[in-house]
């Protein structure tokens, strides 16, 4: 009778259709015919049933053919999370002394019987083994303070090398992984990118937002991804590209990123439409080159400039460089024959195929917003920049620095 009026009360306290459902499933209806008979998902009912404390039997076919115990979780015994409250630690006391077995009590209580067992073995005296209802309870609060300081803490060494990688502009995964690399056998110097979001994002007062040098704590605002572009490709009307210097005609090697000396680059647009930077990264290391256009971006001064740029480099490392379709780059035959890198073009509205460096652009982004002049921002700053982007670990190179891909790659490649 005591068990009934619990359930009762319980549903009291419940939506038509899930005192409904319930009833159903004490009665030892299958959760299909329930969740039938009531109109919701059989999903809903299973949630429900679990819930409640309800233990669904599997049938023939494994399927939820009705109930063992309709006992509540979420009675007098149980909080909303279904953890067993102080009522149900005085209600064990009793039962212990009455020399009832711990799966009777559990049954009494709507739980599993490992939920008591749990309770009882961290609840015990430590010096005489009992189980006494008020101790328990003392226990159980203990447990769910447990203060504990937090890893990046102010005044810790730990947070001010994480400031610090932050202010050069790293992420919380890069800095992650960084650390680990800095300090291998040092486990206080060790934290979860995720750990850093939360010190950036959600704590409050002393939050690491607070302490950044930087405008931005992180570089990019966006709660989603950019879809690619479904539009179909249109014709291309740039005649002067060809078809021998489409992305078709590509060699496969620029592909599998295995062959270095292969670049995708474009042009950064600053706010008054004349400034630019032209940015180069290359495709197996992710080593990126910048240099500041502050007058204009018409194609003699691209190809000027970009000429420039792959002079400074070995000849093992110009061999291709893939952009889009601007015309920018009209005089790339003229490129090509000072340097003998070719310059394939990429479909119209593609940029995929050059996302290595539409990344590198968005990461310049963070440095130079939108709303940026460059001719404004002076050549060192420019070097200062790139520096930082070269000498960042990154994921995708197993957390190994692209300046340093490159000087592995030059240490062994021809200079000629």
């Amino acid at each position: 009778m005591g068990a009934t009026r619990t359930v009762e009360v319980v549903l009291r306290d419940l939506s038509a259709e899930r005192r409904r459902a319930l009833r159903l499933l004490s009665q030892g209806m299958s959760a299909e015919q329930v969740a039938r008979g009531v109109g919701v998902s059989y999903s809903t009912v299973r949630s429900w049933a679990k819930l409640a404390g309800m233990t669904l039997i599997l049938g023939r076919h494994g399927g939820a053919a009705g109930v063992s115990k309709p006992a509540p979780v979420a009675g007098p015994w149980t909080d909303e999370l279904g953890r067993l409250n102080d009522q149900a630690r005085v209600l064990i006391h009793l039962r212990l002394n009455e020399r009832v077995s711990l799966a009777k009590i559990a049954t009494e209580l709507g739980v599993h019987r490992s939920t008591v067992w749990r309770e009882v073995a961290r609840g015990r005296d430590p010096h005489d083994g009992s189980y006494r209802a008020r101790q328990a309870v003392a226990f159980a609060r203990a447990r769910r303070r447990r203060p504990r300081a937090c890893k990046l803490g102010p005044g810790t060494p730990l947070r001010a090398e994480v400031l610090r990688l932050l202010t050069e502009r790293y992420s919380p995964e890069q800095i992650e992984a960084q650390l680990l690399i800095q300090f291998p056998d040092r486990d206080d110097m060790h934290v979860s990118y995720e750990t850093i979001y939360q010190a950036l994002y959600v704590q409050g007062k002393g939050s690491l937002r607070q302490e950044l040098l930087v405008e931005k704590a992180l570089r990019t605002g966006r709660s989603r991804r950019r879809p690619r572009s479904n539009l179909p490709p249109r014709a291309s009307n740039r005649s002067w590209i060809g078809d021998e210097a489409m992305i078709t005609q590509r060699p496969a090697e620029v592909e599998d990123r295995a062959v270095p000396g292969h670049w995708e680059g474009d042009l950064v647009i600053g706010t008054d439409g004349t400034s630019a930077l032209i940015t180069l990264v290359e495709r197996s290391t992710r080593y990126v080159l910048v240099r500041r256009l502050p007058l204009t971006h018409d194609s003699a001064t691209v190809t000027e400039q970009l000429t420039a740029m792959m002079r400074d480099l070995p000849a093992s490392l110009r061999k291709t460089v893939t952009w889009d379709q601007g015309c920018e780059m009209a005089r790339h035959a003229e490129f090509t024959l000072a340097t003998n890198c070719q310059v394939f073009f990429c479909d119209p509205h593609s940029p995929w195929q050059r996302g290595t460096n539409e990344n590198t652009n968005g990461l310049i982004r963070d440095f130079y917003p939108k709303s940026t002049d460059f001719a404004a921002v002076s050549d060192e700053q420019i070097a200062e920049m790139q520096r930082l982007l070269n000498t960042r670990p990154r994921k995708t190179l197993a957390w190994a620095k692209p300046a340093n891909k490159l000087n592995e790659i030059l240490t062994v490649a021809p200079t000629t």
